[in-house]
């Protein structure tokens, strides 16, 4: 809502000469503020009078928008009568809006006649929304034959839409409204078994079993309960699967059955960490299993007992497993894994020993550069300095496209530094900075180069960011940032609990005239979307914008994501930069690049960012440094453990979070809207600086993994250097989450701040509380 009125605004803006009427932007303010109902009464008298000119349809369209959104659905309907003939080019947009309030006003058959209206338009991106609003029109209508067919065109259609639960749900409901039994039972079994974590299946589930008490259907197999149960510990849906796996034990009628169940019931039980019966059943399953089975059950009791901080036991089992196996992937991840829970125990000759041994037994495994970069560690711990030294000078002379290169030129430097070679220290994180200047472990070597050196003349005046190597940053497949490249480190389970741009231009032609054909047809629709205020629907048209002749490449691209950037679709802006600008972002710019920085450190949301981050007392810098980790700046962000929106917020802190801020009636739903996402977000992380009084390491730290096991971490390294602190976080995607949200962070401050990240020397020896829920 916020981008449609500042869109409307900036156009009535222009015409306010002509009009004079101030009570509009009074209105459209109102609205940014959340207030629709006093929009749409400001509104009221100003659109009943009939007026000339271009702005009063973009101005009636979003009164009527208003409208429904505060359940006015008759007055929405007589605001949108007649647009379609004076807004042509958004004739799909005016008629869903249509559909949506005959539908809130019970009149079906106009509603259908709506949404077919909707869908007349070419390559509309309304089409699976109006295909379900049809859909939903007939079954109301009582047209069941017909409802049937429009769902399962919609599923095919727009298979990843939300409504496409409903579909499956009423085409099952549909099925056994015409006494078709098994179709019926085949519908349900396929959300319940196959979708366990659909938002009907509990209702499917209880519908199937009705069909199955009557002797309509047949139960559902053994095999695919299994399936199901699988499932729902895949997704974490443990009392389900508990709920599940204490139905099927009466169908353990064979061996092979049985040791399935108990397959899963020690999965279960070590995902809610009742580690001891996890070990009890995965030693029974290995004691009569064979071969790779034996081998992975096996594997599973090494990791309950590391889960229960019984590293020297983990250990042993790792490295039996390790010498009986040494062909076998198995064999491999036993030693590494063994090796690591000896370093993670401060055993850091046994680490070394067993790292070593890996070295020698594995010599072009793909870890090789973490097993030199961890035995480089170990000696450092035993103060073995020049071993350290060299092992990391191997590291990086043997494998220089490693991405560890650039800790290992930082942490030779440290070493010199601790032998008092003070000079070549300073050489060493001078190249670590070049190396890649706003990295991680640039930041540090800056830090420790500001101690002593002048930094103008270590990096120049004229410094700016950039991101490193972008393939680092950002998923392909959007959501939550990054992922880790695989390791055979333990996981997160195994171990105890414990620039600015000005708004869009509020001239004709939006930024990028010169580039775009605006006279195009495609071009000509755009530019209506972004006058009614449509930014998101604008946005997905942008790709395909027709251009002028003439234009170089580089300029095309970038025309397209600054476009992006105006219209707030920041996490495709960001994509498309660097996509298209990897070289020009990897390395220290010149001043024709630094607008490319802009984009790929947006400052997104910045109203929302703004506004949480004075009232919770928390930089909005640190606010967006976190927002480009967790989503890359997608509003409906979801990762596979169901954190949601642009702070990436599970549904249960979410809930603790809306009670501690006396929100009422939250819904996780809720948390896709970025109002209330950055806002919980906000309060939270201010809560984990204030815990830990400034400490962001720390704080960032807690964002990941949670108050409760840094806090584990910090009672037992309290005064050690914040730097070593954070190589030995236990949890590796914290680990490494710290590092990007810290560069970020450092970017963040040299583009809008002017400054640098300051990162305390030592961890501190006390904390405070945390966040009260």
């Amino acid at each position: 809502m916020l981008a449609t009125v500042v869109a409307l605004a900036a156009c009535l803006h222009s015409n306010l000469d002509t009009f004079g009427d101030r009570t509009v932007i009074r209105a459209i303010t109102a609205a940014a503020a959340g207030d629709n109902r006093g929009a749409l009464d400001a509104l009221r008298p100003v659109l009943g009078t009939k007026r000339d000119g271009t702005i009063w349809p973009a101005a009636r369209f979003f009164a009527a928008r208003a409208a429904l959104t505060v359940g006015e659905p008759t007055e929405a309907l007589t605001l949108l009568d007649g647009l379609e003939v004076q807004i042509p080019e958004a004739v799909d947009f005016i008629c869903a809006a249509q559909a949506t309030a005959l539908r809130m006003t019970g009149q079906w058959e106009h509603a259908l006649g709506a949404w077919q209206c909707a869908m007349a338009t070419v390559n509309t991106p309304l089409l699976g929304a109006a295909l379900y609003g049809v859909a939903d029109a007939h079954y109301a209508l009582g047209q069941i034959n017909e409802a049937q067919r429009a769902y399962q065109h919609a599923l095919r259609e727009a298979p990843k839409l939300d409504h496409a639960s409903t579909a499956r749900f009423n085409i099952a409901v549909i099925d056994e409204a015409r006494r078709r039994w098994l179709e019926a039972a085949s519908g349900y079994t396929a959300i319940v078994y196959y979708r366990p974590t659909d938002p009907l299946a509990h209702v499917a589930q209880a519908r199937l079993a009705q069909l199955v008490a009557a002797g309509r259907a047949p139960k559902a197999s053994f095999g695919i309960r299994i399936a199901r149960i699988d499932r729902l510990l895949k997704s974490r849906r443990f009392d389900d699967a508990q709920q599940e796996l204490s139905e099927i034990d009466a169908l353990a009628t064979s061996p092979s059955r049985r040791t399935s169940i108990k397959a899963r019931k020690a999965q279960l039980a070590y995902y809610l960490r009742d580690s001891e019966v996890a070990q009890k059943l995965y030693a029974e399953l290995a004691e009569s299993s064979h071969g790779w089975r034996k081998r992975s059950y096996e594997m599973w009791v090494a990791r309950c007992l590391s889960s229960t901080n019984k590293n020297a036991e983990a250990i042993r089992a790792y490295l039996a497993l390790a010498d009986k196996n040494k062909n076998e992937q198995e064999g491999r991840e036993a030693l590494f894994k063994a090796a690591w829970l000896a370093y993670n125990s401060r055993e850091h000759e046994q680490a070394v020993r067993h790292f070593g041994e890996f070295l020698e037994r594995y010599p072009t495994d793909t870890a090789v550069d973490e097993v030199l970069w961890y035995l480089s560690w170990n000696a450092y711990r035993l103060d073995d300095l020049q071993t350290a030294y060299t092992t990391l000078e191997r590291l990086r002379r043997e494998l220089p496209r490693s991405p560890l290169v650039q800790g290992a030129i930082y942490w030779q430097g440290r070493i010199l530094e601790h032998q008092g070679y003070a000079t070549k220290a300073a050489e060493q994180y001078k190249l670590a900075f070049d190396h890649n200047p706003l990295d991680y472990y640039a930041l540090l070597a800056t830090r420790r180069l500001r101690g002593g050196v002048d930094m103008t003349a270590i990096v120049g005046a004229a410094l700016v960011a950039t991101t490193g190597d972008p393939r680092g940053l950002v998923s392909d497949k959007g959501g939550s940032g990054a992922e880790l490249r695989a390791s055979p480190e333990p996981s997160v389970d195994e171990l105890p609990e414990g620039g600015r741009f000005e708004p869009l231009s509020t001239t004709r032609l939006p930024w990028g005239g010169a580039i775009f054909d605006w006279n195009n047809p495609l071009g000509r629709r755009a530019l209506v979307l972004i006058e009614l205020g449509l930014h998101h629907e604008a946005a997905d048209l942008v790709q395909n914008l027709p251009i002028q002749p003439g234009h170089e490449a580089s300029s095309v691209h970038y025309a397209r994501a600054r476009l992006l950037y105006g219209l707030g679709d920041f996490a495709t802006a960001y994509k498309l930069t660097l996509a298209n600008f990897r070289k020009e972002i990897s390395t220290l710019p010149a001043a024709q690049t630094r607008h490319l920085f802009h984009i790929a450190y947006p400052t997104a949301f910045e109203p929302l960012v703004q506004s949480n981050g004075a009232k919770y007392g928390v930089s909005p810098l640190l606010l967006l440094a976190v927002m480009r980790q967790e989503s890359a700046f997608e509003t409906r962000a979801r990762s596979w453990a169901a954190a949601m929106g642009l702070m990436q917020i599970i549904p249960p802190t979410g809930q603790r979070i809306a009670s501690a801020l006396g929100v009422e009636q939250f819904d996780a739903a809720m948390l896709n809207l970025p109002a209330v996402n950055v806002q919980f977000g906000a309060w939270y992380l201010s809560g984990l600086v204030s815990k830990y009084h400034g400490h962001l390491p720390l704080a960032i730290a807690s964002y990941n993994a949670g108050p409760s096991a840094v806090t584990k971490w910090v009672d037992t390294a309290s005064g050690i250097a914040t730097d070593e602190f954070i190589e030995e976080i236990p949890y590796r995607e914290t680990r490494q989450y710290v590092k990007r949200v810290l560069s970020n962070l450092q970017a963040y401050d040299i583009l809008y701040d002017d400054g640098f990240v300051a990162v305390p020397e030592v961890i501190p020896d006390s904390y405070g509380a945390e966040p009260s829920f």
